[in-house]
Order: structure tokens, then C-alpha cells, then sequence
């Protein structure tokens, strides 16, 4: 009986301490970032003259085109970002993040300016969470996001052994037949969202076509190991697409009907 008041001054002691912690973190300008099942570096680059790096972040699964999570850093000097999952950041270091769009591009026009653009990611810049003109000496302009939201479709087909996937991602607004990115992948079953998985070229290693401005293609496959894109009047060329890869997990990729 006597040990309760005692015990809860010790709660309430704790309560208090963990509140000045918090406290003393945001003062500090620092937070942490949720620990996500992927957290992954899309791009990081150098200003011209090695002042500034951009590395733009992503926070999420690799399920579909969206993220929970972008992040746009801007960091003085060459130095690589040096974050790991849920590692306590400086908020003074992030130039943009948004919810719920993906691919987000971050280039350089000179040394001291910076475009963050949507590079078909469907989403509007208003549901940005933060978005900054400036960060330091380099000012920070936005291209390329649409005035309202586009819907993310999808779409997959399993091959005859059940062993793989290859899915079709692609953004677009209501009744219309283009869209915005689209994104084919092959995945091997049962899915596992928690892989570790590097950029190649500035694209995911999985990724064997992304086109923009296309109407949805049709997925088949031919056996196991042969997957078909067809492009079915979607009006666009082969040399038209951001990335392209003939196979994937063994398999051979035959892309078909696109414009000549």
C-alpha cells in the first residue's frame, strides 16, 4: 500500500523527463524519422563546385510507385549523407518532404540553386509537408507537380510457375487514358518487403521499363522465364523510355508493338 504514491511520483518523474528530452530535441532542431521496413537513397548529387550535396530519401515499402515518405536533404560539402533508419536528423537539413509521391528529382541549375521537380509522381506540391525557397545560401524552386492529385493504378501477372511477378505501377487521373509514369517490375514470390536493394543507374535493379505519357501496356507471359510488354496503340517508342532492361531474374524481357 505504501509503495504506490512512490511509484507513481517515479512514473510521473519519467513523463517529466522524457518531455524536457523532447523538448531540448526540437529546440535543438533535430527529430527522428519513423524506422521504415525500406529506407533508401533514390539520388544524391554534388553541386559544381563541391559546396552542397542534395540527396533525396525515400521512407517506405517498395510494394507499389508510392512511399509514405520523401525526403529532400540539403547538406554543406561533398560528404555523403550519413543517416541510417529512424537515426535522429536536423530538421534545418531538409529542404522538401512530402507524403505519398514518388519518382521526386532533385538537380542542380548552379551552385546556388536548386529544382525539385515531379518527375510523374502524381502528387500536388500542396500536400507537401515542408517546403523551403531557401536553405542557406541556395534558393529552391519546384516543377513539374500537378494542380491536383493523380490516382496510382495497378496491375500483375504471375507467371505459369507461380515463382515471379511482373507488375505494371502507373499514375493518371480519372477517365484518362495517359498517364502520368509508368513503372513495369519483376518481383520474385513470395514477395519480401524487407530485401536490401541499391540504385543502379539512378533506377530500381527490379525495374525493366519506365515510360512516361503512355496508356497502360499489357503484361503476359509466354513460359517461366519469358515476360512480354506490349505496348497496344499506347503511341509511344522504346527510345522514348527512362530506363529498359532485356531480363531481370533470368528472365527475358520481349517488349512489342511500340511505335517504330
Amino acid at each position: 500500500m505504501g509503495s504506490k504514491p512512490q511509484e507513481g511520483r517515479e512514473q510521473l518523474r519519467k513523463k517529466l523527463i522524457n518531455l524536457v528530452s523532447l523538448s531540448l530535441l526540437f529546440a535543438n532542431g533535430c527529430r527522428y524519422t519513423p524506422t521504415s521496413k525500406m529506407e533508401s537513397i533514390d539520388s544524391s548529387t554534388i553541386s559544381q563546385d563541391g559546396s552542397s550535396r542534395v540527396t533525396v530519401l525515400r521512407e517506405g515499402t517498395k510494394a507499389a510507385l508510392t512511399n509514405p515518405w520523401i525526403f529532400v536533404y540539403l547538406t554543406k560539402g561533398p560528404a555523403p549523407l550519413n543517416k541510417k533508419p529512424g537515426e535522429r536528423i536536423r530538421t534545418d537539413q531538409i529542404a522538401f518532404e512530402i507524403s505519398g509521391a514518388w519518382p521526386v528529382r532533385a538537380t542542380w541549375l548552379d551552385n546556388t540553386r536548386l529544382q525539385i521537380l515531379c518527375d510523374g509522381c502524381g502528387a500536388p506540391l500542396a500536400w507537401a509537408s515542408k517546403k523551403r525557397d531557401r536553405v542557406g545560401n541556395v534558393a529552391v524552386t519546384y516543377a513539374k507537380f500537378p494542380s491536383v492529385p493523380h490516382e496510382l493504378q495497378e496491375n500483375y501477372q504471375d507467371n505459369p510457375g507461380g515463382n515471379l511477378r511482373a507488375e505494371q505501377f502507373y499514375y493518371t487521373l480519372p477517365d484518362t487514358p495517359i498517364s502520368d509514369s509508368t513503372t513495369v517490375r519483376i518481383e520474385p514470390l513470395p514477395l519480401d518487403y524487407n530485401k536490401k536493394l541499391e540504385w543502379v543507374n539512378g533506377h530500381w535493379p527490379e525495374d525493366v521499363l519506365e515510360l512516361a505519357k503512355t496508356k497502360p501496356l499489357i503484361l503476359r507471359w509466354s513460359d517461366d522465364k519469358t515476360l512480354v510488354v506490349l505496348c497496344d496503340k499506347c503511341g509511344r517508342k522504346l527510345s522514348d523510355a527512362s530506363n529498359k532492361l532485356d531480363s531481370v531474374y533470368g528472365v527475358h524481357v520481349r517488349f512489342e508493338g511500340f511505335v517504330p
